[in-house]
C-alpha cells in the first residue's frame, strides 16, 4: 500500500493491497486482501463493496499495515486473523495447531456419503461414536458432529495446547465433545463406528523442502511423519487390527487424509490390516486425497 495515505477511501486501499500481495507471489491475493481489510475495519464483505468510496479511518489503516507487514513476511493468514473458516463454522486457530486445510473437508465429504448409503451391512444411517485422531484444533470432528448431531465425539491429540485450542471451539460452537492427550490408540478402551484421522504425514525429506510459513507457524508435531510420513498410518491401523480390543466396531469405517503421493501405499496398508471396501477419493485438484476401508466381512461400496 505504500503511496496511499489514511485520506485513501476503502476501494483504494483494497486495490493496493491486492496488488502488493499478489506481487508478492500470493496467490488468493483478492481474497486476502479483503479478509484483511474486513478484520481491520470490523466490516464484512458486502459492508467493504457498499463502503468503498468511504475514508478509510486512520486507525483502521493502521492496522491494516501492521496485518500487510506480517502477511508480507510470511506469516499465514489464519494466524493473522486468529480464525480459519472450515466446512460450515469459523475455528479458533494458533501456533499450536495445524491451521485446517480445504482439502481436508474431503474428510467430513466422505462420511457424509458413507452414512447416507442404503445398503450399509449394518443398517447404520448415522455414526454414533466418532473418534478424531491427531483432532489439532478440533476442525474435522466437530464438523463431523455438525453432520451428525446425535453422535458422541473424542479427539485425540498428543499436544496439551492443541486440545486447549479444540476445547475453546467446542464451546463456542456449542458442539460438545470430549478431548483427551493420548498418542493414537494407546490405552483406548472404547468402540467407535467411525474414526477419522488427518495426521502428520511429511517425509523427512520433504519436511525440508516446505514453503516458510509452513515451516515457521505450523507446529512441526502436527507435520513430521516419520522418514518416509507414513509412521503414523502404521500406528493406527496396528492398534485397528489388533486382537486383544475393538476399537473399530463391526461395519464401522476409518477415513484418512493422505499426502499427495502416498494414497496407494496408505489403502495396500489398509487391506493388509483387514479393512474392506478401502476406496481411495480424489480432492478438486484431482490427487489421491482421502481414503476410506470398513471393518466388515463384506460390502458393496456405494456407487453414487
Amino acid at each position: 500500500m505504500a503511496g496511499l495515505g489514511g485520506a485513501a477511501t476503502l476501494g483504494a486501499v483494497k486495490r493496493a493491497l491486492t496488488a502488493t500481495l499478489s506481487k508478492a507471489g500470493i496467490s488468493e491475493a483478492t481474497l486476502e486482501a479483503r479478509m484483511l481489510m474486513g478484520a481491520a475495519c470490523g466490516y464484512e464483505s458486502a459492508q467493504l463493496i457498499a463502503h468503498s468510496q468511504d475514508v478509510i479511518d486512520p486507525q483502521a489503516f493502521e492496522a491494516l499495515q501492521r496485518f500487510e507487514a506480517r502477511r508480507l513476511s510470511g506469516e499465514p493468514i489464519s494466524a493473522i486473523l486468529g480464525y480459519r473458516d472450515f466446512w460450515k463454522d469459523r475455528f479458533i486457530v494458533t501456533d499450536d495447531v495445524l491451521t485446517p486445510r480445504p482439502e481436508t473437508e474431503g474428510i467430513i465429504d466422505a462420511a457424509v456419503h458413507l452414512y447416507s448409503d442404503q445398503q450399509s451391512p449394518c443398517d447404520a444411517r448415522v455414526p454414533t461414536r466418532i473418534l478424531d485422531l491427531g483432532t489439532g484444533s478440533g476442525a474435522v470432528l466437530l464438523s463431523l458432529l455438525r453432520e451428525f448431531p446425535k453422535a458422541q465425539g473424542l479427539g485425540i491429540d498428543i499436544s496439551e495446547a492443541a486440545l486447549s485450542v479444540a476445547r475453546r471451539n467446542s464451546k463456542a460452537l456449542d458442539l460438545p465433545a470430549i478431548f483427551q492427550s493420548g498418542s493414537w490408540l494407546s490405552g483406548l478402551t472404547q468402540s467407535f463406528d467411525l474414526i477419522v484421522s488427518n495426521p502428520p504425514y511429511i517425509s523427512t525429506q520433504a519436511l525440508q523442502g516446505l514453503e516458510t510459513e509452513v515451516i515457521q507457524h505450523d507446529p512441526h508435531i502436527a507435520l513430521h511423519g516419520g522418514d518416509d510420513g507414513l509412521d503414523p498410518y502404521r500406528a493406527i491401523l496396528a492398534g485397528i487390527s489388533a486382537r486383544d480390543k475393538v476399537v473399530l466396531m463391526s461395519g464401522g469405517w476409518l477415513i484418512f487424509e493422505t499426502g499427495f503421493d502416498q494414497a496407494q501405499s496408505v489403502a495396500q496398508m489398509m487391506t493388509e490390516a483387514g479393512l474392506k471396501a478401502v476406496h481411495i477419493y480424489t480432492d478438486l485438484s484431482g490427487i489421491e486425497r482421502i481414503i476410506c476401508g470398513q471393518k466388515a466381512d463384506e460390502y458393496r461400496f456405494p456407487s453414487n
